[in-house]
């Protein structure tokens, strides 16, 4: 049986889409997978919910049996003072659960903490982890450029080791030649094999139209059963009628904010592929635009703040959103299938 403990030197890298991603194509090769995320980080315990949404998802997708207590058996809050002394009976539980877990299965993937030293803050740092499950370490480098040789660097020093492969997530069509010819070679010889270079795939950054609702405390004013299609960018609303159409089809699956006094600009966005309008200034939109809305199923969201405001915070949304959509999950299939190499894979993490 082999351990794959996927981290990151940073957040919203691509560690749960990969860690399920892989888990759903071993499956399909006839593998008997598991997922684990033993040290999950929540901002705070107010509420009593510990859940953690990553296993929750990973379970759902998977078709997982075991338990979330068992999935995520550790739980550190970012708001409570922490112990960065190692805590055994934290790392006991977590080698209990893993054993409940790996019992049959030829893989689990493993899942780290948003950050990988974020685990030495709670007592559980990431390299006590690795050893106490016997787990090889894949590390996935969100592109920055020149400057993601760096993160290999980083992430070594963290867990006192190299990593067992490297996975370069997130690379702009442009620069996908010259991360291969030149950023991996450079991880390679001083790190570990870099065993995927991953194009940049919008459709998995980008959060559905109920979570950016959620995020902005807006109202959905219409189609609230259309609100799972994914926003995949933020177009402002600020042309007039007769420039509208060519400006809004530059993007599709795009949030479009606009003014509520604006009904021109909302009927142009309405005729181009939109997931969903936002109303800035606490207004409601004119009776014909809410009526040509539910025609072409397109939600609209009424917010208090006004369009700059809105547009920032929306920006803040697509940079930070999860990866716990079912469609997101046959995106990354594609992208696993189309970028994968088995063999490299393999002999890197010691995979049968």
């Amino acid at each position: 049986m082999a351990a794959i403990y996927i981290c990151s030197t940073e957040t919203c890298a691509g560690k749960t889409a990969l860690a399920i991603g892989l888990a759903r194509a071993s499956a399909k090769r006839g593998g008997k997978v598991g997922y684990f995320k033993p040290v999950s980080v929540v901002e705070s315990f107010q509420g009593g919910d510990r859940a953690d949404g990553d296993a929750a998802f990973a379970k759902q997708v998977l078709s997982l049996s075991e338990s979330l207590e068992v999935l995520s058996p550790v739980s550190l809050s970012r708001t409570r003072p922490g112990n960065k002394t190692v805590q055994p009976e934290l790392l006991q539980r977590i080698k209990e659960s893993f054993a409940i877990i790996a019992r049959g299965k030829d893989v689990v993937f493993v899942e780290g903490p948003p950050v990988v030293d974020d685990g030495g803050e709670g007592g559980v740092p990431a390299a006590k982890v690795v050893e106490a499950i016997g787990a090889r370490v894949l590390l996935v480098i969100r592109y920055k450029g020149d400057a993601t040789v760096r993160k290999a660097a980083e992430a070594a020093t963290i867990l006192g080791q190299q990593p067992a492969a490297v996975v370069i997530n997130g690379v702009p069509s442009e620069q996908v030649e010259n991360t291969k010819s030149v950023i991996a070679p450079a991880i390679e010889r001083d790190h570990a094999p870099v065993v995927w270079v991953l194009p940049l795939e919008r459709q998995l950054l980008g959060g559905s139209v109920a979570e950016l609702a959620g995020h902005l405390g807006g109202a959905v004013l219409c189609c609230s059963n259309n609100v799972d299609a994914t926003i995949e960018s933020v177009m402002i609303g600020a042309r007039s009628f007769s420039t509208g159409l060519p400006y809004f089809s530059r993007k599709a699956g795009k949030a479009v904010v606009t003014g509520a006094n604006r009904p021109d600009i909302q009927m142009a966005a309405l005729e181009t592929p939109t997931r969903c309008i936002v109303v800035t200034g606490n207004g409601d939109p004119n009776a014909l635009v809410v009526e040509r809305a539910k025609e072409a199923r397109v939600p609209l969201i009424k917010v208090a703040g006004d369009t700059i405001e809105t547009v920032d915070h929306i920006e803040q949304f697509l940079s930070g959103a999860r990866f716990r959509q079912a469609r997101k999950s046959e995106t990354m299939d594609r992208v696993i299938a189309g970028n994968i190499d088995p063999e490299r894979l393999s002999e890197a993490l010691g995979l049968a």
